[in-house]
């Protein structure tokens, strides 16, 4: 019985951290992905995003996804030369979509950071997608008697 009452709270604390947003991973530093790398890229931080994708580069220099989102990152840092160097890459080795996608961008070097729609039109169709910086706020107001 003692055994049991011992894992209800354990359940119940456990599932108290991730209800407040304090999620298991916070806990520990999560491994670095790709995926959590355009998350950052995603979310507006840049310079880390920047940072993440140039550790996969060493790792795998001729992964053209790579090469694009770092072009991306020194597009929006307004680093001009190096996101012309990163978007040359990918028009050089990538596949056409790609190539499209670094042309396009290429062309707009000269603005800081890429606009809205702009920005969402130029990433690549697949789940990791990238997403202008600027997202609307939007407030869920729900609900339950129970």
């Amino acid at each position: 019985m003692f055994k049991n009452n011992l894992n209800k709270m354990a359940s119940a604390l456990c599932l108290s951290i991730v209800i407040s947003g304090a999620g298991l991973s916070d806990l520990h530093a999560a491994p670095m992905t790709f995926q959590s790398a355009v998350a950052e890229y995603k979310a507006g931080k840049y310079q880390s995003a920047l940072a993440m994708f140039k550790a996969f580069a060493k790792a795998s220099p001729n992964n053209v996804t790579v090469h694009y989102y770092t072009a991306l990152c020194h597009h929006a840092l307004n680093h001009v030369e190096q996101a012309r160097q990163e978007y040359n890459f990918v028009i050089a080795n990538g596949e056409p979509s790609f190539k499209a996608l670094a042309e396009k961008a290429m062309s707009r070097l000269g603005s800081a950071q890429p606009s809205s729609a702009t920005a969402a039109s130029q990433g690549p169709t697949s789940p990791s997608q990238a997403v202008p910086a600027r997202r609307a706020k939007k407030v869920i107001d729900f609900y339950a008697d129970w």
